[in-house]
């Protein structure tokens, strides 16, 4: 279990066990036998990993109901670079234009990310035959070993450990992220080099607000801006035609 997940757990189950005695049974362990005292313990953790396992059911649902969500990754998408253009239009002071192309050219990056990210586990978790791709071909599911009982554990709640995974991976770190397209979509990104570039140039906006190692301003226009929303937005195009096509194709009526 990882450490934000142990948070979770922590906060979720704030109340020890002295103050539930208290709240339940009216007492403090000091005035209880030892064998009192053991089976109120024992009722406790029964209770706590009930309560555990219920809201653990809930934790994962919601964060399949966040992939799963009424707005289409791409009206997101076309709607935070149509945020982007707009603000990019005003008439600023040469710094804070700087500061606002710099925060623009990020959130450019990190809406396409957002993007690839919830265009894939959305796809991939309500399509058995996309998680059988995912699992066959992803090296990291290969490195796993479990046990039968695991196994089925595993098999009855796939959509958690596929999710889980995913939810892990930075969609922005195209090295990982295009052969999954390839493996799993059967869809080719071809030449991103542009991308490759943008995802650096994020990384002086982000880390070090705009700055290079040396400490300068990076080189940033509105044209810069515009460029990346025009070929982020064709990517978002030729992705969305793939999956239509994909989905024209699981529909059609053999012979027909």
């Amino acid at each position: 279990m990882g450490k934000a997940k142990q948070t979770w757990m922590r906060d979720t189950y704030s109340q020890n066990f002295d103050d539930w005695l208290e709240s339940q049974y009216g007492c403090e362990q000091s005035e209880l036998r030892d064998e009192d005292l053991k089976a109120y313990e024992v009722e406790y953790q029964n209770l706590y990993e009930n309560r555990a396992e219920y809201d653990d059911e809930i934790y994962w649902q919601e964060q399949l109901d966040w992939y799963h969500f009424n707005n289409t990754p791409i009206s997101i998408f076309n709607s935070q670079t149509t945020s982007v253009k707009e603000l990019i239009k005003g008439k600023f002071q040469e710094d804070t234009m700087f500061s606002i192309l710099v925060m623009s050219y990020a959130h450019v990056v990190a809406s396409l990310e957002s993007y690839l990210a919830s265009t894939f586990i959305n796809n991939v978790t309500n399509d058995p035959e996309l998680i059988k791709k995912l699992v066959e071909s992803d090296p990291e599911f290969g490195k796993r070993k479990f046990t039968l009982k695991e196994m089925y554990i595993q098999h009855s709640s796939i959509n958690r450990t596929v999710t889980s995974y995913l939810q892990t991976l930075i969609f922005h770190r195209i090295e990982k992220v295009k052969p999954m397209f390839i493996d799993v979509f059967e869809f080719e990104f071809g030449d991103v080099e542009w991308l490759i570039k943008a995802v650096s140039i994020r990384h002086d906006c982000v880390h070090r607000a705009g700055l290079s190692k040396k400490g300068q301003k990076i080189s940033l226009t509105t044209e810069d801006v515009i460029q990346l929303i025009e070929k982020s937005s064709s990517l978002v195009q030729k992705i969305e035609r793939h999956i239509q096509m994909r989905e024209n194709e699981k529909w059609r009526i053999p012979g027909a």
